[in-house]
C-alpha cells in the first residue's frame, strides 16, 4: 500500500498538480491532488482518487513519531476518520523485522449503538531515510460492486 501510495503521487499522468487546500482554519501547507483511476487500467476500479498530504518539520526521530501517529489513545489527536470514538487492531501483521513495519486492519467503534464503525486499512514502515503510515478507510459497498 505504500509502494501504491508514492507510485500515485509521484507518477500521475501526465504530471502530478498539488492544490493548496482553501478552507477555513486549514493550515496553509495541506496539499490536494486528484485524478482518474482506472480509465486506461482494467485492472483499477474507476472512479476519482483523492490524496492529501501536509508536511511539518518535527525535531524528533522518526521512530518516535511513527509510534505516536500509530498508537491507540493519541490517534483521536490526529486522525478525523474515528470521529473522536476509539479505535480497536482487528489483525496486525509484521513486515520484517523492525516492529515499525507492519499492515493493520483497525475498526472504529461506533459511538452510538446504530452505527457499526469503520474498517481502516492501514501500513507503517520505516527505514534510516523515512517513516510513513499509510492507510485508507475502506468501503465494502464499493468492493461488492467492484
Amino acid at each position: 500500500m505504500t509502494n501504491a501510495f508514492c507510485d500515485a503521487v509521484c507518477t500521475v499522468p501526465p504530471s502530478p498538480e498539488w492544490s493548496r487546500l482553501e478552507l477555513d482554519g486549514t493550515p496553509e501547507n495541506v496539499r490536494v491532488l486528484t485524478w482518474r483511476s482506472g480509465i486506461n487500467d482494467p485492472s483499477k476500479p474507476v472512479g476519482i482518487v483523492l490524496t492529501a498530504t501536509t508536511t511539518k518539520w518535527i525535531t524528533i526521530p522518526p521512530k518516535q513519531l511513527l509510534d505516536f501517529l500509530r498508537e491507540d489513545a493519541s490517534r483521536r489527536k490526529w486522525d478525523i476518520l474515528p470521529d473522536g470514538g476509539p479505535m480497536v487492531e482487528m489483525v496486525h501483521i509484521a513486515k520484517g523485522q523492525d516492529v515499525g513495519n507492519t499492515i493493520s486492519l483497525l475498526q472504529t467503534t461506533a459511538l452510538d449503538s446504530e452505527q457499526n464503525g469503520m474498517l481502516i486499512l492501514q501500513e507503517t514502515s520505516i527505514d534510516a531515510s523515512r517513516a510513513m503510515l499509510v492507510y485508507v478507510p475502506i468501503d465494502f459497498a464499493a468492493i461488492c460492486t467492484w
